[in-house]
């Protein structure tokens, strides 16, 4: 896919004008131009007319890229803008004091070569190497930029007649909208992920909608097959040391561990941690309470249906009100490379340890509707899943 089809071109180390747009490997040719795409000095840009709306020309002397909008040239001025959290710090009138409305706050993983596309108020702000270059303004009345599509990342924009398509970020190569999932760089791996605020409660927490997928040593796909902890959703399932960070040696079976204050990171990717008892217990008294936030929080498919030892039966998928989407990745005895309740539990490590051998996991079992906190814990060296909480 073309990332950009139009005649904005960037040398983003200098902002500089050059023959090709570059994101990450990819280079792609401009074309269409209808004006010039370098001019000198401003004195040599032609006039703005409906001919020519929507192109984009870098002034030499000034070391600024114009936009013909309305009619007139509007600079558009580079601004420091490193978090999408931050404002927009253009003092021309077209993007002055606008905040960007993305709720992600982790927009670090595009590179540094890349441009994305952030969601302002009046249109698109235009971030280039980190930096903002100006604003796409989303105004079919005035004839400026409309918007033509925007999903899985890109947002494609229509300037006087062309087509422009930018990356939102970029994880790796593939493009992906920061307001919905969140990049691991460590290994391009993207999470689905949504802040969880149930009406009627105080509660508003952002919380990946998977299981933690990262490879790590100590860790294990179901059936020791790597296909299988993307392909069902399962991810991989970690001991314990592993999912708070540690070595064996510092927090594995019979040995105390310390943690420290604050949120533990562990082996969750930056700007998310893992959730301790107490956050876990706060998102169960959330979505219901722990007699039905089972069903609440389960995935409507790929759950067994329990029955017991009476003939006694439950529905095992849930109504997953929230997209949490849990799913029964069961557990793993890693000495014996055992899969146990396998499509019958959910069972996700806390930060919480109860003592040298045992932390408190959250399990959600078929047979009932609850999720509850194992207080008497689990033991460290069994494999459980990981969800990670935003800090």
């Amino acid at each position: 896919m073309k990332l950009l089809k139009g005649i904005l071109e960037l040398s983003f180390a200098t902002l500089t004008v050059s023959m090709a747009f570059t994101a990450c490997s990819e280079t792609t040719n401009v074309t269409e131009t209808t004006g010039p795409v370098m001019v000198a000095a401003f004195e040599e840009l032609t006039k703005c007319t409906s001919k020519n709306e929507g192109d984009m020309v870098y002034v030499k002397d000034s070391a600024e890229a114009y936009l013909c909008a309305n009619k007139e040239w509007k600079k558009m001025s580079v601004s420091s803008s490193k978090n999408s959290d931050e404002k927009d710090n253009s003092k021309e009138k077209d993007s002055s004091d606008v905040k960007d409305s993305s709720e992600a706050k982790d927009s670090s993983d595009a590179k540094d070569s890349s441009c994305i596309a952030e969601r302002i108020e009046i249109g698109y702000k235009i971030v280039c190497g980190g930096d903002s270059v100006g604003v796409l303004l989303d105004d079919k009345s005035d004839k400026r930029c409309s918007l033509v599509n925007d999903s899985d990342g890109v947002v494609t924009m229509e300037c006087g007649g062309k087509e422009m398509s930018f990356y939102k970020a970029t994880c790796g190569a593939v493009p992906y909208d920061p307001a919905e999932k969140i990049c691991d760089s460590r290994d391009n791996n993207l999470y689905r992920y949504k802040i969880i605020a149930p009406a009627g409660t105080k509660y508003k927490k952002a919380w990946m909608l998977e299981n933690l997928n990262y490879a790590a040593e100590n860790s294990l796909c179901y059936n020791s097959d790597g296909k299988s902890c993307s392909e069902n959703g399962y991810g991989r399932s970690y001991n314990w040391a592993t999912a708070v960070g540690k070595t064996l040696d510092q927090c594995g079976d019979e040995h105390k561990c310390n943690l420290g204050k604050g949120n533990v990171q562990g082996i969750c990717p930056n700007g998310w941690h893992l959730p301790t008892k107490k956050e876990w217990n706060a998102l169960i008294n959330a979505v219901g309470g722990e007699k039905v936030a089972g069903k609440n929080l389960r995935s409507k498919t790929g759950w067994n249906d329990y029955e017991g030892p009476n003939g006694e039966t439950h529905q095992g998928n849930g109504d997953d009100v929230y997209d949490f989407a849990a799913l029964p990745a069961g557990y793993v005895l890693f000495d014996e490379l055992t899969f146990i309740d396998v499509g019958d539990n959910a069972n996700f490590w806390t930060a919480s340890e109860v003592d040298k051998h045992n932390a408190t996991i959250m399990i959600i079992m078929n047979m009932d509707d609850d999720a509850n906190l194992f207080d008497y814990g689990m033991g460290k060296d069994v494999g459980c899943s990981i969800r990670c909480v935003q800090d």
